[in-house]
């Protein structure tokens, strides 16, 4: 089921600047949202009304829409066959569509998996030159990663510009961007706030977001904290995570720790995993003064992990070890533990490696697996899971003992802080007779 991402996609599709489309542009929206462009994901009842305004408006495929989706996601293929005779009779939205399901798979980001991204570029190129902004958007997008053309994002930054100033709100961020950091363009702090301000009066609040923090830092115009402030709030409360960030660092500063939970909770709830922890941290330390302090924490924690951030799903596995006076959950910590060594989390992976060696907390016990995960964990840089796979050298876990290995695992752990790994290395050292 499509579910709400990015807020853009929700303002996108009912903005008042767009009152004097043509058919063909309503029906360009609707196909930004079905192809699930510049993050678009909205519920599927919205998606079958943009295609039945277009259709209502004149334009043949919105009626037709059927053909190739149901709302929750175009299916490539189809609309492929529906759109691609429409593009050789030069149907300019029908060839941006055709390029997307040439140059995206899956949809949404250009990819070099893409069935056929060099005549994707051909189309979007055609479409460009025949005054379409959004095909030259596109055209920037494959240009910028070399993508079924030339890589070349001096070209691409100036596609974005020029986008941008035929209003393509997605475009109008990346062009903002670029002039405000002087990439691959003339750094020119004034265009950029132009740029930002059009894709935020356009909806877009990530560009509220970004021309928030320029009258922050004064950036190409005087210092307003309360313009900047009044931004983040609107990028927050419409569901952009950084925005939310602005907030409570702002409140943060003025040491309101009720806003620094409340924004950084709506950051959280956001899809900031950071935001999560950083919330969570704050119940953990019982500086909010709530009675169930930890349970709270632990929610947020979770959150963060949910939103892959192996370092929350590691403290959250230690929160459900049973501390802040919270059940012990052998089951939820186990699973946290691996969902954060999934994500690349090196603690994560050593209090599971420990788990899998020697068969703790209800898992099976699995040398090969445990060693496994210990040198994952290693290679992440956690000193515990080092510690491990020294251990698993030494004893002969692996194979036949190799103490010049054990003494290199030992060493880093013992750089890492664990002391009980330091003894070890010594012993390790000389028994792979490497000298001290």
């Amino acid at each position: 089921m499509r579910y709400i991402f990015l807020s853009l996609a929700a303002l996108f599709v009912s903005l008042p600047a767009f009152a004097q489309e043509s058919p063909a542009e309503i029906g360009l929206r609707a196909l930004v949202v079905d192809f699930q462009q510049d993050g678009a994901e909205i519920p599927a009842d919205r998606v079958k009304a943009l295609y039945k305004e277009a259709c209502d408006a004149g334009w043949q495929p919105g009626c037709d829409a059927s053909q190739w989706t149901d709302g929750e996601a175009a299916r490539a293929e189809d609309a492929q066959a529906y759109f691609q005779p429409l593009c050789d009779r030069k149907d300019d939205v029908a060839c941006i569509a055709v390029g997307w399901t040439l140059s995206q798979s899956p949809l949404g980001t250009p990819s070099e998996e893409g069935q056929f991204p060099d005549r994707a570029a051909t189309y979007f190129r055609k479409a460009c030159d025949a005054n379409n902004m959004r095909a030259c958007y596109e055209l920037g997008r494959l240009a910028w990663d070399g993508i079924g053309t030339l890589r070349d994002r001096q070209r691409a930054a100036e596609l974005f510009t020029q986008a941008c100033e035929g209003n393509v709100v997605a475009s109008c961020r990346r062009s903002g961007d670029l002039l405000q950091a002087g990439e691959f363009v003339k750094g020119d702090l004034a265009a950029a706030m132009v740029a930002y301000q059009k894709g935020c009066d356009f909806g877009d609040l990530v560009s509220c977001n970004a021309l928030g923090a320029m009258y922050r830092a004064g950036k190409g115009v005087e210092k307003d904290p309360a313009r900047a402030v009044e931004l983040f709030d609107r990028a927050c409360k419409r569901g952009e995570a950084m925005g939310c960030r602005n907030m409570a660092l702002h409140h943060v500063a003025k040491g309101d720790l009720k806003n620094t939970v409340h924004y950084y909770g709506r950051g959280c709830r956001a899809g900031d995993g950071t935001a999560c922890s950083d919330a969570a941290k704050l119940y953990e330390s019982g500086a909010t003064g709530e009675a169930n302090a930890g349970g709270r924490a632990l929610e947020m924690y979770q959150l963060g992990c949910a939103a892959e951030d192996s370092a929350a799903c590691f403290a959250a596995a230690q929160l459900a070890e049973g501390r802040m006076g919270l059940k012990k959950d052998s089951i939820e910590l186990v699973r946290l533990y691996r969902v954060g060594c999934d994500g690349g989390g090196g603690p994560a992976c050593g209090q599971i490696a420990h788990l899998t060696l020697y068969g703790k907390e209800g898992v099976s016990r699995d040398r090969d697996e445990g060693v496994r995960l210990a040198r994952r964990g290693c290679r992440a840089g956690d000193g515990w899971a080092c510690y491990l796979t020294g251990m698993a050298y030494q004893r002969g876990w692996v194979g036949q003992r190799d103490w010049s290995q054990a003494a290199g695992a030992y060493q880093q752990a013992c750089l890492e802080g664990v002391d009980q790994a330091c003894g070890p290395e010594a012993k390790a050292r000389r028994k792979a007779g490497l000298g001290l």
